[in-house]
């Protein structure tokens, strides 16, 4: 009754996150490594219209999320980032604090997101 792709997004966005949930409200931390290693080895879905204007805003080109976001994982971080700062920007990325918050992280500091 549901495609392939319908029920992967099922796994990652209620299964896992649910069995995540119960592992460590339970303190069972081999449930908990045992559904971030599933959700960590989740392959991509097809891209969609949102990873293609996420991929546009952030990278500069629509057919980058296929490079950036090439596991499952990080096309929900990429879809993550386009919510709290794309959707929420209305500066038209002028004033966007994604790339300074992006480039703290990578010089080794913990930024807080806006």
């Amino acid at each position: 009754m549901i495609g392939e792709n319908r029920a992967q997004e099922i796994v990652a966005n209620v299964a896992l996150p649910c069995v995540a949930a119960v592992a460590e409200s339970t303190g069972d931390t081999s449930l908990f490594a045992k559904a971030k290693a599933q959700y960590d080895a989740l392959p991509p879905t097809p891209t969609n219209s949102v990873m293609r204007l996420a991929s546009q805003q952030l990278f500069g080109r629509a057919n980058n999320a296929n490079v950036y976001a090439n596991t499952g994982r990080r096309q929900h971080g990429l879809m993550q980032v386009f919510q709290d700062f794309c959707l929420n920007d209305k500066s038209a990325c002028a004033q966007c604090q994604f790339p300074d918050l992006a480039r703290q992280w990578r010089n080794g500091s913990k930024p807080c997101a806006a």
